[in-house]
């Protein structure tokens, strides 16, 4: 080809009119967009006889939506970007907030684009001492408390927007491998008020890992970063030696905290539904306000919670760190439900159900799962209980929790079965009077025991029917709601054959892990005698 034939570029310029007809377009937008916030905060009447400068101020305070910006220096992968650049559109278009004084509903980008406009156009007429330089002022002051977060019941618009963009910043990252915090930034256009143009930008921050020598073993962890959307920053955790059992009497130190894998997976498997982009943000919230739990062997509990509410303990210790500036740190090990054995409320909740691990494990009680997706929050029975084990902060997170996901659904019946399973329902027997003999008290068989609440386990008294499950485990009859070995009651002798035991419906919870020797009957069949079930 000859270099002649190449095609040339268009020198053409465009139309001078075109171009004003674009800008006075945008204008014209950008007016309507000021007057309709007006509107909403009762000076729709002012900036309806705007004078001539009023008017040529506000053209010239035009400034282009609210932006999510890379940070210069930082590779910021292309997919991480894109989910928080589609969240930040997405807030911006579809949240609301109410306009002070009149509350009338406005689109949170709409207020924040014009926030720097209306903001100086007050701050201009506190300077003035004309009348109507007065009025502005009026319409405007409770507009400017609220931007400037001076409201003691309502969060001003950027923060709000801030403090999301900092909680979708935490999900999108991974204390393993890579965060992404979000700042908020701002550049001066012009040496006024108007011209301040705010931006969020979205950076880098690398995992830090480490290798642990406890003995004989070799333990990976990282570092654990709180991503607070309170302090709007995300800054490594460290936990003060004035709080951690057994150092409370040595000279203040501030240990880093480290997290062993083992952690998060326990996390996610007893926190379920939860998803596990959350994990990190619940881990980092327990150094916001750290308490502690003393567990023998040097080990204690750290208080893990969720929207204020008590969800469950990691397991930490104090480990060497030779390679550290304090010497030594902290290493989380594993986490614990609330209502798991080990926890104080989990040991008072086996002791009020009287069941062990395994009948728990069975039921499902050691995770949260049952408890959002069952109605055994919603059973006043186990609501009491809850409370008395102090576990009643599970009944807010999960009142919380249906109210923000609404795509979580209830299974009802799940609490009732349980409750006759465990044989909740039954009244305690009164304790015998003092210097009774044992076994004498009313109503209570003999051999019942000194009749506390255990009695009823122990064997139904003459002419009472308790319900009663048995599951036979490795060939032995044990009652899946006691903790001790109990005296077998012998069935009464029958002439004819055992009646043939009805097909076994499917329970309202999940099965046990381990499948047992026999299915697990509905709660029709109200009792299984030896007889019954022998061959």
């Amino acid at each position: 080809m000859a270099k002649n034939d190449r095609k040339k570029k268009s020198t053409a310029k465009k139309n001078p009119a075109h171009a004003g007809q674009e800008r006075r377009r945008r204008i014209n937008e950008w007016m309507d967009l000021v007057g309709r916030v007006c509107e909403a905060c009762g000076a729709g009447d002012l900036f309806d006889s705007l004078a001539e400068w009023e008017r040529k101020y506000f053209e010239d305070a035009r400034i282009p939506p609210i932006q999510l910006r890379k940070a210069a220096g930082h590779e910021i992968p292309g997919e991480v970007f894109a989910r928080l650049d589609e969240l930040f559109r997405k807030t911006i278009q579809e949240d609301v907030v109410k306009a002070p004084p009149t509350g009338k509903l406005v689109s949170l980008g709409e207020l924040l684009r014009t926030e720097a406009a209306l903001r100086g156009m007050y701050l201009h007429s506190q300077k003035s001492t004309t009348p109507r330089a007065a009025r502005w002022v009026e319409r405007l002051a409770s507009l400017n408390m609220f931007l400037e977060d001076k409201v003691a019941d309502a969060m001003s618009p950027m923060m709000r927007l801030w403090t999301l963009m900092c909680y979708y910043g935490a999900t999108c990252g991974d204390m393993r491998r890579m965060m992404y915090p979000v700042k908020l930034q701002w550049e001066s256009r012009t040496p006024e008020p108007s011209g301040i143009y705010q931006y969020f930008e979205i950076s880098t921050l690398p995992a830090e890992h480490r290798v642990f020598q406890i003995g004989q073993q070799k333990r990976r962890a990282y570092r654990l970063f709180v991503q607070s959307v309170v302090k709007l920053k995300v800054y490594p955790a460290e936990l003060s030696t004035q709080i951690i059992p057994g150092l409370e009497d040595q000279p203040e130190r501030r240990l880093p905290v480290y997290v062993q894998e083992h952690v998060r997976l326990r996390m996610i498997e007893r926190l379920d539904p939860l998803s596990e982009d959350e994990m990190d943000q619940l881990l980092g919230g327990t150094m916001m306000s750290p308490r502690t739990v003393p567990l023998r062997g040097g080990a204690f509990l750290i208080e893990l919670q969720m929207y204020g509410c008590r969800l469950g303990y990691v397991v930490a210790e104090v480990v060497d760190d030779p390679g550290g500036p304090a010497g030594e740190a902290v290493l989380m090990r594993t986490f614990l439900f609330v209502t798991q054995s080990g926890t104080p409320e989990g040991d008072r909740f086996n002791e009020r159900l009287r069941v062990g691990n395994e009948e728990k494990s069975y039921f499902r009680l050691d995770r949260l799962a049952p408890f959002m997706t069952t109605d055994l929050c919603q059973d006043a029975v186990f609501q009491e209980i809850l409370r008395e084990c102090g576990i009643g902060d599970l009944i807010e997170v999960v009142k919380i929790n249906r109210e923000v996901r609404s795509s979580l659904e209830t299974r009802v019946g799940n609490a009732e079965d349980i409750r006759y399973l465990l044989n909740l329902d039954a009244p305690r027997l009164p304790s015998p009077p003092p210097g009774a003999a044992s076994g004498s008290g009313s109503g209570a068989g003999s051999g019942a025991g000194s009749g506390s609440g255990r009695d009823i386990l122990s064997g139904p008294a003459p002419g009472q029917s308790v319900p009663r499950l048995r599951i036979l485990r490795l060939g032995r009859r044990r009652p899946i709601t006691a903790s001790v070995r109990r005296p077998r009651i012998p069935a009464p002798p029958s002439a004819v054959d055992p009646p043939a035991l009805p097909p076994s419906q499917a329970p309202s919870f999940p099965g046990p892990r381990r499948l047992p020797r026999l299915p697990l009957f509905s709660h029709r069949v109200r009792a299984l005698s030896l007889t019954d079930i022998s061959q």
